[in-house]
């Protein structure tokens, strides 16, 4: 449980409108003046960060320090720091908004951070990272994998590393015409999650989900493609992890059903492992 941040929601005139958010809006530059262009945002940016940089290291060990935690405390804080070091005042309110969410990340994960800080001095700098999704949800990892998701190699329906270039099912390696296909993989990835478990899914959602699509597909399109990543599925787990059905009231409209792990399928519990997903994101 986080900390009492108070109101950590800034007054509606203090709200940014979309575009001001985005960094990457297409902003009007201004008119030519004495024969020379004014600076574009890029280069403003530039120029900024390293104001920006000592208004918010000053603004987070102040108020850690100080043990400040409501938002109108923690904005008094993010000002002063700003007139020392001549910030705009239109990056006030961001600064203020991330100091708040940074105390608030801290507390709720502050043992996953100690056992990280055990590892790794800031000196020491970890040098791979993995991203995995295992149980619902996504986890990173630096340099190594824990045993603890090691040990899942032998039992996990699907286990697919592209860090190590294999993919096995309960230990044992499936050939390059089983593998899964990335669309398989993004599928999966919604069914196992816990709230999913044992659930029927429609279609539309499913395809949504894996596709992307802005605009929606054709029903022999969503259902052919639908179809032939259950296939693929069901072939690497060599039994019948999903199925399709169809409601009897609505017989265009098909579904697809988990029957695997049901009853079972907890987050966090080793027993109840169906899909991990390894990727070596860096270097």
């Amino acid at each position: 449980m986080g900390p009492d941040l108070g109101q950590n929601r800034l007054p509606k005139e203090t709200q940014r409108s979309p575009d001001e958010l985005n960094p990457c809006a297409q902003t009007p530059q201004s008119a030519p003046l004495n024969g020379q262009a004014t600076l574009n945002w890029p280069r403003i940016a530039v120029d900024l960060i390293p104001c920006v940089t000592q208004v918010l290291n000053g603004a987070l060990a102040e108020t850690v320090r100080t043990g400040a935690r409501t938002a109108e405390r923690i904005r008094q804080i993010v000002v002063g720091h700003g007139l020392s070091w001549a910030l705009p005042p239109e990056l006030i309110p961001e600064i203020q908004i991330f100091v708040l969410k940074y105390l608030d990340l801290v507390a709720q994960q502050k043992n996953r951070i100690e056992e990280f800080l055990k590892r790794f001095s800031p000196i020491v700098r970890p040098i791979i990272c993995y991203q995995v999704y295992h149980h619902g949800r996504t986890d990173y990892y630096y340099n190594d994998l824990p045993k603890v998701l090691l040990n899942l190699k032998k039992n996990a329906l699907f286990w697919i590393d592209s860090s190590a270039n294999e993919q096995l099912s309960r230990g044992r390696s499936r050939i390059r015409s089983e593998w899964l296909p990335p669309k398989a993989e993004e599928m999966l990835r919604f069914l196992c999650r816990a709230e999913n478990a044992g659930e029927t899914i429609l279609f539309s959602e499913l395809f949504l989900e894996a596709w992307k699509r802005n605009t929606p597909a054709s029903e022999y399109q969503m259902c052919n493609s639908i179809n032939g990543m259950i296939t693929a599925i069901n072939t690497f787990a060599d039994e019948r992890f999903i199925r399709t059905v169809s409601d009897k009231s609505e017989q265009n409209d098909k579904r697809v059903l988990r029957i695997r792990g049901a009853n079972k399928f907890i987050v966090g519990k080793e027993v109840s492992v169906e899909l991990v997903i390894i990727k070596r994101i860096a270097p």
